[in-house]
């Protein structure tokens, strides 16, 4: 999954289901829920609500979170 892509998905003013997110990159819920518990795990502030998820903290850092930001792929070495 995308996870940039899926950064501009849920990003200001969007709220979007889990089930849509997983119809939209053809994967399954649950990939979804991971990929969004990816996505805090670098910091970024994403809440889960009966309208969907939707980023309300974008402050972050990681390779995903670069890659959004800087609108391009990233390369991220630890």
């Amino acid at each position: 999954m995308d996870l940039p892509l899926l950064l501009a998905a849920i990003s200001p003013p969007h709220h979007v289901s889990g089930e849509d997110l997983a119809l939209r990159f053809g994967v399954s819920r649950a990939m979804v829920w991971k990929a969004v518990q990816a996505l805090r795990g670098e910091g970024l502030g994403i809440h889960g609500e009966i309208q969907g998820y939707h980023l309300v903290d974008p402050v972050g850092f990681g390779p995903a979170t670069l890659a959004w930001r800087l609108q391009r792929p990233v390369r991220f070495f630890s």
